[in-house]
């Protein structure tokens, strides 16, 4: 419950066999990335009895999840090579796979999808990936994303509203992409994220939120994405995952658990309440 004065309080709890390692809601389903499991739907029309009503095993680990409309886009990493599934679910119930694409380079490590057109942060950088036709999706392009100093060439997240794409890409920092041609994908403007470990974003208008792993959470002005400004940030350990509901963000931080951050005034982020708080050196 996310409405208690005392801040974020677990009313219920599912988990699948394995780890549940991103999850997508939408209605009353919540269809979740689960590991060894594969592609999990749970109804929580009842939150406090979440019920398991689907579950679709995939080749490898699935990793992440994006729902848009009918479908559900799957990230699943397996021994040398990644896929991205698309299932209809226009009966949650009962799912189906309506079709795959092998990233290549490996490493599917987040996925977001407008228009049907699909943004793949994986190794080596930004796939983009037209799913018109789930049955036989068209690679549109890669760009390659530099590596950091001693740091691994992986794009860890992105976002797009379209226009752009917001690339957490690692030692790399914040990567604002220019999408308006997803054909023609060009690099207009970067900004360092502190320690260098941005592994996720969350897109509200003029401002991007970036989880840096090392350091915790930034609020990057993007107005212009030829020079992003960090504007913001707050220490919060292990921030991994990010969602902006209006002036708050909810950060996945690991053995934290959840924090949650106000952004009414992004200059100043405050530290509003999580489900597990201790004291540390941070």
């Amino acid at each position: 419950d996310l409405a208690a004065d005392s801040g974020p309080v677990q009313i219920s709890f599912y988990q699948p066999l394995t780890n549940a390692e991103s999850a997508a809601v939408s209605g009353n389903y919540a269809y979740v990335a689960g590991g060894a499991l594969g592609f999990v739907v749970v109804d929580t029309s009842n939150l406090a009895r979440p019920r398991q009503v689907a579950s679709l095993p995939i080749l490898g680990s699935a990793k992440d999840i994006a729902v848009r409309g009918n479908y559900a886009y799957v990230c699943a990493m397996g021994p040398g090579q990644s896929i991205l599934y698309v299932f209809d679910i226009t009966d949650p119930a009962h799912p189906v796979r309506s079709g795959q694409y092998r990233v290549n380079p490996g490493g599917c490590y987040n996925v977001d999808v407008v228009d049907r057109v699909a943004y793949i942060a994986a190794e080596g950088g930004l796939q983009i990936v037209d799913f018109a036709d789930p049955l036989s999706p068209v690679r549109l392009a890669h760009l390659q994303i530099s590596p950091g100093l001693g740091q691994e060439p992986f794009a860890w997240g992105v976002a797009s509203d379209g226009k752009f794409a917001y690339v957490a890409a690692g030692a790399g920092g914040l990567i604002i992409v220019d999408v308006s041609d997803p054909g023609r994908p060009v690099r207009r403007g970067a900004v360092n994220t502190g320690m260098n470990m941005a592994r996720h974003v969350a897109l509200a208008g003029n401002r991007v939120y970036v989880a840096d792993y090392s350091f915790g959470l930034h609020a990057v002005d993007v107005s212009d994405p030829a020079r992003p400004l960090v504007v913001g940030s707050l220490r919060i350990p292990f921030a991994e995952g990010v969602t902006r509901v209006g002036d708050l963000v909810y950060v996945a931080s690991g053995d934290w658990g959840l924090q949650v951050a106000d952004v009414a005034d992004p200059s100043r982020p405050v530290l509003a309440g999580g489900t597990r708080r201790r004291s540390t050196w941070w």
